[in-house]
């Protein structure tokens, strides 16, 4: 897999990530931005370029609603959205209908995250490397 060794990952949850986590993702050239709220997201979204957004449906109120809003923003658009989540619940097909790229399984596992990168779809990919 390859992947940008400087790639910007927005994390979006309410539950702390874990430290072999981040070592993990930091190891494979992942830095890790994490915020606990949708309005806390969207203010590092305005202040800073991420690569990739990350939502923990799990733990993050209205996901739905604030991918939708980050899809309606133009400098937003392209940045490929992971959603980790439970798939018997349907909160991932929601996600998916509202404009999310792809999903993780929960819980978080660094490499299924690592895979469901590799499997965003060519075009949000190719965008993203470019540094938008």
């Amino acid at each position: 897999m390859q992947h940008n060794p400087s790639q910007r990952i927005l994390f979006v949850s309410n539950t702390r990530l874990s430290v072999s986590l981040r070592r993990k993702l930091n190891a494979r050239g992942f830095a890790v931005t994490l915020e606990s709220t949708g309005r806390e997201a969207v203010d590092q979204l305005t202040r800073s370029s991420f690569d990739i957004i990350v939502f923990d449906l799990v733990s993050t109120a209205n996901a739905n609603e604030l991918i939708k809003r980050i899809r309606k923003v133009a400098t937003f658009r392209a940045i490929p959205i992971i959603v980790v989540g439970d798939w018997g619940t349907g909160q991932v097909s929601l996600a998916l209908s509202a404009g999310a790229d792809t999903f993780a399984p929960a819980p978080i596992d660094a490499s299924r995250l690592i895979e469901a990168i590799a499997r965003l779809p060519k075009k949000r990919a190719a965008v993203a490397g470019k540094g938008h």
